[in-house]
């Protein structure tokens, strides 16, 4: 009986170090620019990492130049 618990210790020991092998792929984040024009009719380029970002520096451009 005792060496049937630890055979099954071994066992399922083995078993859950195989399943926590998987990796997360790590996805790069790129940053993309988009053609903007601002409320006074300036045009161009808002950049950023997320949508956020982009419109935040859309939004303070428009700000710091528009009257």
């Amino acid at each position: 009986m005792k060496n049937l618990f630890l055979t099954l210790a071994f066992v399922l020991g083995a078993a859950s170090s195989f399943a926590s092998d998987s990796t997360e792929e790590a996805v790069a984040l790129e940053r993309t620019c988009v053609p903007t024009t601002l409320s006074c009719g300036i045009e161009g380029w808002s950049c950023g990492d997320t949508t956020t970002e982009i419109l935040e520096n859309a939004i303070a451009a428009d700000e710091a130049l528009c009257p």
